[in-house]
């Protein structure tokens, strides 16, 4: 199980700041930004494999499961839909 920052938000932050730095500015002077949102994820194929069950209620407030697929796989899938990467 993860919680953690969403990547696209935490790569247009990362592009945000490096415009910035290229117009001139100080990384000094940026201020300290936390995450909007964040997500829950869960990873069913490592609960498998370590003999753990997990709650149905768990998996409800999950924003993303991983099971057998891929990660890797899955990302590929996403972006050849035209969605957004699932969390890493």
């Amino acid at each position: 199980m993860s919680y953690g920052q969403e990547f696209p938000e935490h790569f247009r932050k990362a592009t945000t700041y490096s415009a910035k730095i290229l117009a001139g500015a100080r990384p000094a002077d940026f201020p300290v930004e936390q995450p909007t949102r964040l997500e829950f994820v869960v990873n069913l194929k490592a609960a498998k494999s370590l003999g753990i069950s997990l709650p149905p209620s768990l998996m409800i407030s999950a924003d993303e499961t991983i099971d057998d697929i891929s990660l890797v796989h899955r990302i590929l899938l996403s972006l050849e839909r035209g969605g957004r990467p699932p969390c890493l």
